[in-house]
């Protein structure tokens, strides 16, 4: 989220430390590529320097969504 880079190394960032009092939530996590997530460290966006595209929330996927592969189109 923070450099937009496509990568499959993508690591879970939390907004806000966890050491810091962030939550283990949807709405505080965003995937980091490793350089990005190793860059902001233990600090917020703000102190890193590195501010956030749009605000983390929890993903949109319904409860059939594993199915849909399954389902065909006619």
């Amino acid at each position: 989220v923070y450099c937009g880079k496509a990568t499959r190394e993508l690591t879970l960032d939390h907004v806000l430390p966890r050491h810091r009092g962030g939550k283990h939530t949807w709405e505080n996590l965003v995937a980091a590529c490793k350089t990005c997530n190793h860059r902001k460290a233990g600090r917020t966006p703000q102190e890193a320097r590195m501010p956030l595209p749009y605000e983390p929330a929890r993903p949109r996927v319904g409860i059939y969504y594993p199915f849909f592969q399954y389902l065909g189109t006619r």
